[in-house]
């Protein structure tokens, strides 16, 4: 929520701009809440490699290690869903930005 408040900070002449030339509210929350998918997703992803890659080295290192499916997709899923779940704020705070304020901003 922090990196995704901290975009919407650094980018409100973008989003200023983006309403000038006619972008409706959902448009930019729409935007900012896709960008929050797409690193909860990419952020998943991430996690389940590290997970899977720690567990063949451990395998090889004859450390006992029981990995399953089930769990690397729950923990995917709650990657997402957090993502998603704190993305909606800060998409919803570049949304009602001010136009006259967003396009002030140097």
């Amino acid at each position: 929520m922090g990196v995704m408040l901290a975009s919407v900070l650094a980018r409100r002449r973008e989003i200023g701009i983006r309403m000038a030339v006619g972008a409706e509210r959902r448009d930019v929350q729409r935007q900012f809440l896709g960008e929050a998918v797409i690193v909860s997703v990419a952020g998943g992803l991430f996690g389940v490699l590290a997970g899977v890659c720690i567990h063949y080295g451990l395998r090889l290192a004859d450390i006992p290690s029981d990995m399953s499916v089930g769990i690397a997709a729950a923990a995917f899923a709650v990657a997402v869903l957090s993502g998603v779940m704190f993305g909606i704020a800060p998409a919803g705070r570049a949304a009602r930005l001010n136009l006259e304020e967003a396009l002030a901003v140097e």
